[in-house]
């Protein structure tokens, strides 16, 4: 079994660059978001918060390059963290 690494990804941009008024540049982030599989990146759970302008996410990866790979065409659209994480049990 290939080992995989947890990684939480916070991305925001501001409100005039919204994607409620872009509907185009929506498009092109969500459908990057969707290829995520090509690179050794699965999106365990997507959560938003719309008044903030921010998308959360926990992501799983093969490699952190794959990761840069994969937000490397939409890094231009706002701001992104990708912090790694470990899962513990309580």
């Amino acid at each position: 079994m290939e080992e995989t690494m947890l990684f939480h990804l916070e991305y925001s941009h501001t409100a005039d660059t919204c994607f409620k008024n872009d509907k185009k540049t929506g498009e092109i982030f969500f459908g990057q978001l969707r290829k995520a599989d090509e690179f050794g990146v699965t999106i365990k759970f997507m959560v938003g918060n719309s008044m903030e302008h921010t998308i959360f996410m926990l992501i799983e990866a093969k490699t952190a390059e794959g990761i840069h790979e994969w937000l490397d065409p939409i890094v231009d659209l706002g701001h992104f963290e990708v912090t790694s994480v470990i899962e513990k049990s309580l």
